[in-house]
């Protein structure tokens, strides 16, 4: 991958992840007067649309997963046997489920 596309998609995906865009590298930040930098970073937004999509997605699956397991806890052991933040993660499983259908 050429170095600014590669640039480009790192700091792309650390403002997609919330963290703030570093440019570690020798390679100068893309902006609009680099030749080519618009259509470089519409592509690598494209791409991480989905990856983070698919990411998010495998994310709030694990979340319903790990829902399902204390659903099981609490049949088996009643609902004292959980926290506050177990309940917490209980009672937001119809949100979750919703997020999931949005994002796919």
């Amino acid at each position: 991958m050429p170095p600014k596309k590669q640039a480009a998609l790192e700091a792309t995906r650390a403002l997609l992840s919330g963290g703030k865009a570093t440019n570690d590298t020798k390679t100068p930040p893309l902006d609009a007067s680099t030749s080519g930098a618009q259509s470089i970073a519409s592509e690598t937004k494209i791409e991480l649309t989905v990856e983070a999509k698919a990411k998010k997605v495998k994310s709030l699956n694990k979340k319903l997963k790990q829902i399902e397991e204390l659903k099981a806890k609490v049949k088996k052991e009643g609902n004292s046997a959980l926290n506050e933040d177990q309940t917490a993660k209980l009672e937001s499983e119809a949100s979750i489920r919703a997020e999931i259908a949005k994002l796919q």
